[in-house]
């Protein structure tokens, strides 16, 4: 790779240790993919929680943060993903003292490395992927018979043309839309798209950004109707089953979900033997209590989690601990997600979802 008079003083451990890692690190990666040479980044995201990382990982953070502060600080604004832990619950959820120590430990690090928890060492990644253009065109073409009724529909949609894609360099358009999609249906969607066929990017004629140019003639249209997005949550049905848990999560909430699940929990109680999460940001959260919407959604006994994400917060040892076995939500990507946790899920609305909950069984 081509490496400026910069990122070669990184290279010589010139600007410190953490940055030299860095950088080489990149480079092994950018030469993988054949890039030419890096492209410089305004932001990143890091993908930190506990449960991935372990000892072994927290342990490396803490190495990079044991460094001087100029050398260890970030070069860019970066953010992380959901913390595993909410520390003022995570004890309801069967969550351990362990767990939530090495949380601790993990935020410590990353704030010492200068991150904002919601800041990476060089500012740049190899120039592959999508940050060329001719990657980012069109390769498959699909089109909505009727438009999603609800987020889970959404989802159920971005699981389809995710399992038929089932590439991350397949870059579909979906065309036939009759609507505009709002933010939370766009984030449903866009998060089974990657779940479900690790799709990274998507056009949607008339709504996204970019014009769909298709890399070669356009392929043949793929229809998707109200039969397919039934078919597709049918595979997740379970009526009749005892209900142990409700997640409202993955993708987090916004204030608009947050405030749809008060409003169908209203004057409603959880069943005894159900557990129903609603996690979100701890910025919603903050303006969710001020608003009296937590307090609405606890008074049916739920529980409000802030910054943490189902999947990333030991699923697997929260059902050990719980007894849980069948699991429900509105999240298509939660459901493709937690079978490799031992949970059999359900995919349906967030009001068929709360109906159950409150029955404790799968309606």
């Amino acid at each position: 790779m081509r490496l400026t008079d910069e990122e070669n003083a990184m290279l010589a451990s010139e600007l410190g240790a953490p940055r030299r890692w860095a950088i080489a690190h990149q480079i092994a990666v950018g030469e993988f993919f054949d890039a030419a040479d890096f492209v410089a980044v305004s932001q990143a995201h890091i993908m930190a929680d506990t449960e991935s990382l372990g000892e072994a990982g927290v342990a490396f953070l803490e190495g990079l943060a044991a460094a001087p502060e100029p050398v260890r600080r970030v070069r860019v604004p970066t953010i992380t993903d959901p913390r595993g832990i909410d520390f003022a619950i995570y004890h309801r959820l069967g969550q351990s003292a362990a767990m939530a120590a090495l949380e601790r430990r993990a935020i410590n690090a990353l704030s010492a490395c200068g991150v904002l928890m919601t800041d990476t060492l060089t500012g740049r990644t190899p120039r592959y992927g999508y940050h060329l253009d001719t990657c980012r065109r069109a390769t498959r073409r699909f089109r909505l018979m009727d438009n999603p009724r609800d987020l889970s529909q959404w989802g159920a949609v971005g699981g389809i043309i995710g399992e038929a894609c089932s590439s991350y360099w397949q870059v579909p358009v979906i065309e036939g839309l009759g609507m505009v999609p709002g933010s939370d249906a766009l984030k449903h969607f866009g998060a089974a798209l990657a779940s479900f066929g690790s799709v990274a990017l998507f056009h949607m004629p008339g709504i996204t950004a970019e014009e769909a140019v298709f890399a070669d003639a356009p392929p043949a249209m793929i229809p998707i109707g109200p039969a397919d997005i039934a078919a597709f949550l049918a595979r997740y049905a379970a009526p009749g089953d005892k209900l142990d848990v409700v997640v409202f999560a993955a993708p987090q909430l916004s204030l608009y979900e947050i405030a749809a699940v008060a409003d169908a929990m209203d004057g409603r109680q959880i069943h005894p033997d159900t557990t129903v999460i609603v996690a979100t940001s701890p910025e919603i959260k903050h303006a969710a209590d001020r608003m009296g919407l937590t307090a609405r959604i606890e008074a049916s006994g739920a529980v409000v989690a802030q910054g943490i994400c189902f999947y990333q917060s030991y699923a697997r040892e929260m059902a050990e601990a719980n007894g849980w076995t069948r699991l429900m939500t509105n999240s298509a990507k939660l459901v493709n997600i937690l079978g490799g946790y031992g949970y059999r899920s359900s995919l349906a609305s967030l009001g068929h979802c709360i109906d159950s909950a409150v029955a404790g069984r799968v309606l």
